[in-house]
């Protein structure tokens, strides 16, 4: 599976990886990181023999990582919001932020955020180009991505790589298309609205608001994280309230991105105290 971007764990780095062909034995699985990583995602027992869960990521043509969180989308029936998500992860961002035009790009790009989510903010994404693509000439189409700075040729290469999912699992009898808001009034499983972004700080703390279906702690949400998070068990950390910063596995030390919708900046007098 391809590595982890250190410097935002969330976003795994690009890599290839092989379809696999056949179901492999146990004697065809190397002792590599590779095995760690299965282990990780409960695909794959001490013995080094395939799971249950094991065997259904090798049928499916995509890195284990994806797989497990298509996975658990299956489950959560949340496969529309995690396939876009998921597709998303495995491209490079495709967001621009030109040296010169930084403020503008980070204007443009607050019509996408969700104040509580890297994930859903991409999802955002991806459901306003769609909007877009539906009525719009590719000549215009590339003038939106401009204007709201996006990669128009990245933004191609996600659709690709989700037409390549989707495209597996029509295959398989077993995934049907769902979404987290199936069977849920119009008003309510609507996206989140595009045209103002959102105000105020993050809601972490904050009960969901009625008119917000994608809000921190409603199931929607939780059922999309839950999703992704299968996928990511590697990458979990906790915030050290002590020393500042996260602790990951393995002793690791890790901080948000500061791209991230999540990050903070350190107040300078608290900063200045502490050196």
């Amino acid at each position: 599976p391809p590595a982890i971007d250190a410097a935002n764990p969330a976003r795994p780095m690009r890599g290839e990886s092989t379809p696999p062909t056949s179901t492999p034995s146990q004697a065809e699985v190397p002792p590599t990181t590779a095995t760690s990583d299965l282990s990780t995602l409960n695909a794959q027992l001490s013995t080094r023999s395939l799971t249950p869960l094991g065997r259904e990521l090798a049928r499916l043509p995509v890195d284990p990582t994806v797989g497990r969180m298509i996975l658990q989308a299956r489950t959560e029936k949340a496969l529309r919001e995690v396939l876009a998500i998921a597709a998303g992860l495995s491209i490079q961002d495709p967001r621009d932020r030109p040296l010169d035009k930084q403020q503008q790009a980070d204007a443009a790009h607050r019509r996408f955020v969700h104040p509580d989510s890297d994930f859903l903010t991409l999802l955002n994404i991806w459901d306003t180009f769609h909007e877009e693509f539906e009525n719009l000439s590719q000549a215009k189409l590339r003038r939106f991505c401009r204007d709201h700075f996006l990669s128009y040729t990245r933004m191609r290469e996600w659709r690709d790589i989700h037409a390549q999912l989707l495209d597996s699992l029509r295959e398989r009898d077993s995934f049907r298309p769902s979404s987290v808001f199936d069977g849920t009034p119009p008003t309510v499983g609507a996206a989140l609205r595009r045209d103002e972004p959102p105000a105020g700080p993050s809601r972490h703390k904050a009960a969901p608001t009625p008119g917000d279906p994608l809000a921190f702690g409603t199931p929607a949400y939780r059922a999309i994280h839950r999703s992704i998070l299968a996928g990511l068990l590697g990458n979990i950390a906790h915030l050290d309230e002590e020393n500042g910063g996260y602790k990951a596995t393995h002793d690791r030390r890790v901080n948000l991105f500061p791209g991230s919708v999540l990050h903070r900046r350190e107040d300078p007098k608290k900063k200045s105290l502490n050196s």
